[in-house]
Order: structure tokens, then C-alpha cells, then sequence
């Protein structure tokens, strides 16, 4: 028996023809790798005036920018810094582009890092709530999809909610907006960024 043809749809042919469309794609890209220095070299400057207030080794981190193509099939470039990742103790802050989807900003916290930050985390509800961010506290710690009911936003949290959260395997404090704010989207990540080391230390 032959095998059966692998047959293009009429979208997928007229895509396939079509050079335009990825050298599009591809310059997207880079300007999106170019945004994401300018918000790395703004939340270096900032994170510089936190000594004292936040663990040396976060402190120290040197941030990296990673970049992808299958992020739920789609691409992606996610800024980490600072960051801190061994193997049961997470500190993180993530700014995330998301092709098709949304920004997105994430703080990732576990082990002694959770311990330490938690309460502080909860005594700033009234920023959080205010502000508009989301909690998540369990699942999958890479699920990055506001659309799930992995995250929920702090306003509609109660207190046995809250500490729920607080209390799981790891904490994740994020915030999004849509693609279409691209020209002030470096505004908003460095707004978020100080939202959140306020929110994390007084």
C-alpha cells in the first residue's frame, strides 16, 4: 500500500508561498529581542537600589534572555532577571512576549524564597488587589496561560484562598496586557517590575 499524500490545506499553501509573511514574523522577533534589552537595562538600574533588601545572590544574578518557538505551538522571548534557580529554591522575574497572545510580567518564587517573601506578600493585598495582579500556588509552575484557572486575580481571592495559595509548592505573582499596548509596553514592564520589589519589601 502507498503511503497517503501529505496534502496542504488552501490556507497552508497560500502561506507556504508566501516569503513575506515569516521575514515579517522574523523582524517582529527582533524588534521584540530589542524591547526586551531596553526593559533589562531599566530593571538593572532599578534592582541596583534594592542592596540590602533583597538576598545577595539575587542581587548578583545575571539576567538572560531566552528565546523559542513552540510555547503552546507558538513563539515566545522571555526575559529572566534576576533569577535564581536551583533545584528546590526559585527566585525569578519574568517578562514574557508571547506571539498571538499577550506581555506578561511573573514573579516565581519557591522554596526559602516563598518562606522568606510570603508574609510580606500577604500583607501587600491592598497593592496587589489594587494593581490587578494574579496568584497562583499550585499546578504547573511553567503554565504561563491567564486563560486557564491555573492564576486568579487577588481581588477575588478570601483570606483562606489567599493562604491557601501562599502555602503551596511554589508562588507565582503575575500581570498581562495585550499586544496591541506595543508602544508602551516597555512603560508597563517597568512599572510592574517596581510594583512588584515594593510589594516584596515594603
Amino acid at each position: 500500500m502507498s503511503p497517503a499524500k501529505i496534502r496542504l490545506s488552501a490556507q497552508e499553501l497560500e502561506m507556504v508561498t508566501n516569503a513575506a509573511l515569516i521575514l515579517t514574523k522574523n523582524r517582529i522577533m527582533e524588534k521584540a529581542l530589542q524591547l526586551l534589552g531596553q526593559v533589562q537595562q531599566r530593571q538593572e538600574s532599578f534592582l541596583k537600589t534594592y542592596a540590602g533588601k533583597l538576598p545577595d545572590e539575587v542581587l548578583s544574578s545575571t539576567p538572560k534572555i531566552s528565546r523559542g518557538e513552540q510555547l503552546q505551538g507558538l513563539p515566545y522571548l522571555v526575559l529572566d532577571y534576576p533569577r535564581v534557580f536551583t533545584q528546590d529554591h526559585f527566585f525569578a522575574i519574568r517578562s514574557l512576549f508571547w506571539w498571538g497572545k499577550f506581555f506578561s510580567i511573573t514573579l516565581h518564587l519557591s522554596g526559602r524564597y516563598q518562606a522568606l517573601f510570603k508574609r510580606a506578600i500577604a500583607d501587600a493585598y491592598p497593592h496587589w488587589s489594587e494593581k490587578g495582579w494574579h496568584l497562583a500556588g499550585g499546578g504547573d509552575p511553567w503554565q504561563h496561560d491567564f486563560r486557564h484557572n491555573y492564576y486568579m486575580p487577588f481581588a477575588m481571592l478570601d483570606a483562606a484562598q489567599l493562604q491557601q495559595h501562599l502555602s503551596g509548592p511554589f508562588l507565582k505573582l503575575a500581570l498581562y496586557w495585550p499586544l496591541s499596548e506595543w508602544d508602551n509596553a516597555a512603560d508597563h514592564f517597568d512599572r510592574a517590575f517596581r510594583d512588584l520589589l515594593t510589594g516584596l519589601t515594603g
